[in-house]
């Protein structure tokens, strides 16, 4: 016997659908999973669900749309500082993507890995005259909502898809920061839009290229950048 159904807010409703439909999805699988199923587990009318998403492929849309903002929310305080230089900054963001990728080390090996980390940006603390002890790629834990599910291998294609939105939703913040850097003589760049476009798309294949070790990707791609932005 179903329940009466209790009225919520629109928003708390929407977040709901959109959290019981990537609950699911984790469970069971994007394919598997329905949207009866998601009304099923909500324990609600399938037409509530489509009153807010016409179709699970938009619900699915909207539910991306929002991991890449959680994602991404910890890189824009570091690409939008301008207290420090833009090599400072990619310095920085290839720590974040360090702790964002990688997966979870194994007793001892992981205090190691922090301590290492931590003597890194103590040193990089004391030359760029940034407060001991900051370090932004700790604003982020690594385990945002739903991971797993993006991360797995059969899920690669949605995983591609991903990336690509993330670039997409770091565009405009990295062309900024390049224009401002060009206008203030730090870099000299004939199309800056056109160079944060081809940094942030062409590292796609790179990261997804499993076979090397992420830290050798992330230092790739940090020298693939350096030469781009300093050929003169």
């Amino acid at each position: 016997r179903r329940m009466p159904r209790i009225s919520k807010p629109p928003e708390e409703r929407r977040q709901e659908i959109l959290d019981t439909a990537m609950r699911l999805f984790t469970e069971r699988g994007y394919e598997e999973t329905s949207m009866a199923d998601i009304a099923r587990e909500m324990d609600v009318v399938q037409g509530l669900c489509y009153r807010y998403f016409d179709s699970k492929q938009k619900l699915f849309h909207e539910a991306m749309g929002q991991y890449v903002r959680e994602c991404c929310a910890a890189a824009l305080p570091i690409i939008h500082d301008r207290g420090r230089t833009i090599a400072a900054r990619m310095d920085a963001m290839a720590e974040l993507t360090l702790a964002m990728e990688l997966p979870e080390a194994g007793p001892g090996r992981g205090e190691r890995r922090e301590g290492r980390r931590e003597e890194r940006a103590e040193r990089r603390d004391q030359r760029r005259g940034r407060p001991e002890g900051e370090d932004p790629s700790r604003r982020f834990d690594g385990r945002a909502r739903y991971r797993e599910f993006y991360h797995r291998p059969e899920n690669r294609a949605i995983h591609d898809r991903l990336s690509m939105q993330m670039c997409d939703y770091l565009l405009p913040h990295v062309a900024e920061e390049f224009r401002d850097a060009c206008a203030r003589g730090e870099l000299r760049l004939e199309h800056p839009e056109v160079t944060a476009s081809y940094l942030l798309h062409a590292q796609v294949g790179l990261m997804g290229e499993g076979e090397t070790p992420m830290e050798a990707r992330v230092a790739l791609l940090r020298r693939y950048a350096e030469l781009i932005l300093n050929d003169r």
